[in-house]
Formats: C-alpha cells, structure tokens, sequence
C-alpha cells in the first residue's frame, strides 16, 4: 500500500518525519544556492504533498460524482427528465408512444490558484520549514475555494426546490428536524445516503434521547464523529462532521449517484520559478473545477435557527 508524505493528527494534516526531514534538508540548501535548478527542484519536489492533501479535506466531495477531463475533452453533460406516460385503453385500442429527445447542459469552469513566493534567505535562515507550512496553507485554500463552488451549486438547487427543513427555535439541531428531513427525502424516493454537519452542531445530538431516557447517541461516540469525521449510521446515512462545513446547516443528500457531478479539467498544474533580482522562488497550483447538480430531490438541507 502506497504510504502518503503526510499524516493526519489532531485533523491537521502534517508531513511525516522523513518527508520532513528531507524537505527541511532541501530547503535549507536551496536558500543558499544561487542555481536555477536546485529552485525548480524544490517546487516539483513539493508537487506531490500538495496533490495528494487537496481534495482529502474537502467536505463537499461525497456529494458528488467525480468526472476527470484532459483538456480538449467535452464536459457535456446529458440532461433528463421523466417522460413515459401510461394509458388506460380499451382491450382493442392503439398504443401511444412518446419519443424521447436529446438534451445536454455544459457547466462553466472556474479557475482555481494559490501562489507562494519565499525569499532566498528567508527559507534558510528561518531555522524552520516555512515553505512546508505555507504549502500545507495552500492545499487549504485550494480545498476551501473548491467547497465554495460546491456549496453554491448545491445551495442554488436547494433554494429553488425548497428542500429545506428548519429546526424549532433554540439553536441546537434537534432530533425531531432531522427525522423530519430523513422522512421527507424518503417520501421523495430518494432517501437519505449521506449527511454532512458542522462538528459543533453534532456535538447537540448527545441530547437526543428515545422512549425519554435511553441517548441514541453517547457523548463518547459523538466525540469520535467529530474527532474522526465519520460515523455511521443514524437513519441509514452515513454522517460526516467537519469543522470546515458551514455552522447551523445540515446537508443531506441521496449519495453521490443520485446528485451530480463534479468535474476537473487536465489535473493540478503546479510551477516554480526564481526571480534573481528580488532573490525569491515562486510556486503557483493552478486547477479548473465545475460543479452540476442533476436531481433536486436528491438534496435537503436543515437549518438550524437561533
């Protein structure tokens, strides 16, 4: 099994020891170097930390497809709708047809960019590895900006549908909303798969109770959601807590299949360059995403209101 430059502690993602040490190493003799190549070299050898951390924290990635386009691809998308109609006829009458037709949406890409520039000295004489930080920042920023685009696409579908629950005043999320939520989408006929929260709104479920004593949950479990940023499966879904998920909403959907899509075009693009003249190095992550939701039944949301 391939073992990843990074590990994860207290959900913080940090190198581990050898790629640190390695990278430390590096950094320090690419202060001191006057070569073009030793500074190109650390750019590329900080690619793959950065390729392999960023879509690992994004919390609106179980919500949809992933779909990988090379460049000159076509990311048309086919579009839907219901259309077979029955008829009661007499045992002699005609059958009537309907002819299905062609339909297809292109959703627009949006650029995504994150740049670095580390002076010279800096990097060698700051006595630790800066370069590694502001990168493991930058992986954060790329993850955050693509959520943004996710959380749009999902909140414009959610809007328009109306597919929202709100919780009674008080400020927690209750137990009755969300078996609210869960039996709405079921009586859509597309019940719920997964549901992501805010860690501090799952922190309310260790009050819910049932038959008005036994918790459903205990606080060590809900402690493990929100530690582990897993758990399953309360109502058949599978809940994600993350402390990057907006507070106060709740977002369930009918699981990934059922929603939309998720689409890159030609992968991560990563750079380094040095300017001479002001003796720094610059590395820039470039990436194109786009975002569609095709089934609005297969989204709910539940606010919870002060």
């Amino acid at each position: 099994m391939e073992k990843y430059p990074f590990e994860l502690s207290s959900d913080i993602f940090k190198l581990t020891a050898a790629e640190k040490g390695r990278l430390d190493a590096l950094v320090q003799q690419v202060g001191r170097s006057t070569n073009r190549a030793d500074h190109e070299m650390l750019g590329q050898q900080m690619a793959d930390p950065i390729r392999q951390v960023a879509d690992y924290v994004s919390w609106t990635e179980p919500f949809f497809m992933r779909m990988d386009y090379q460049d000159t691809e076509d990311n048309r998308v086919p579009v839907d709708s219901y259309l077979s109609v029955g008829f009661y006829t007499s045992p002699t009458g005609q059958v009537h047809y309907v002819r299905p037709g062609r339909a297809y949406t292109r959703p627009d890409w949006t650029a995504i960019t994150a740049g670095i520039e580390i002076g010279w000295r800096t990097q060698s004489q700051a006595g630790w590895n800066l370069l590694a930080r502001k990168q493991l920042e930058a992986t954060e920023e790329l993850a955050r900006k693509t959520d943004s685009l996710a959380q749009t696409a999902l909140n414009a579908s959610i809007t328009a549908s109306g597919n929202t629950t709100a919780t009674a005043a008080g400020g927690v999320l209750t137990k009755a909303a969300v078996d609210t939520a869960l039996a709405t989408m079921a009586a859509r006929g597309f019940p719920a798969k997964i549901v992501v929260c805010n860690s501090a709104d799952a922190m309310d479920m260790t009050n819910w109770t049932l038959a008005n004593s036994l918790l459903r949950w205990t606080p060590e479990q809900v402690g493990e959601l929100t530690t582990a940023l897993y758990w399953a499966s309360y109502g058949g879904a599978t809940w994600l807590a993350s402390p990057w998920a907006p507070a106060s909403t709740v977002y369930l959907c009918a699981g990934p299949d059922k929603t939309g899509y998720h689409q890159t075009r030609g992968g991560l693009i990563t750079a380094s360059d040095i300017d001479i003249t002001k003796m720094v190095d610059r590395h820039i992550y470039y990436k194109e995403d786009a975002f569609y939701v095709a089934n609005d039944y297969a989204l709910h949301t539940i606010t919870v209101t002060a």
